[in-house]
């Protein structure tokens, strides 16, 4: 196993995985950030989800071919990349979570105006 290949793979994963953490949860703040319109924050989530999608797939390809090579003489750890990915992942199941259970805004009486 070429763990130097592997930890690239992992590493590769994590920052997928982050990409599709900040498209999906953050768009309207990166949009206001960037300054785009507020129409983009829709093609901002398909983007991130696709740029997220194939950075994580070629993760995984990079982490596969390095662990069916022959085993390498050098000994590189693979304990950071592995605990970021989990922190990562973790992040991005809490997120989610709390996205589900947060509770949605009262439904307006008749009679009540909205500001905008």
């Amino acid at each position: 196993m070429h763990r130097r290949t592997v930890r690239r793979g992992l590493n590769l994963v994590t920052v997928g995985i982050a990409t599709i953490i900040l498209a999906t949860f953050y768009a309207d703040r990166l949009v206001r950030s960037l300054f785009f319109s507020t129409i983009s924050v829709a093609e901002l989530v398909f983007f991130g989800l696709f740029v997220g999608g194939l950075v994580s797939g070629a993760g995984i390809m990079t982490a596969v071919a390095g662990a069916v090579r022959r085993r390498e003489t050098g000994n590189e750890p693979l304990l950071p990349a592995l605990v970021a990915l989990a922190v990562v992942i973790i992040l991005f199941f809490t997120l989610c979570y709390l996205s589900l259970s947060t509770p949605s805004l009262p439904p307006i009486r008749p009679g009540e105006t909205v500001t905008i």
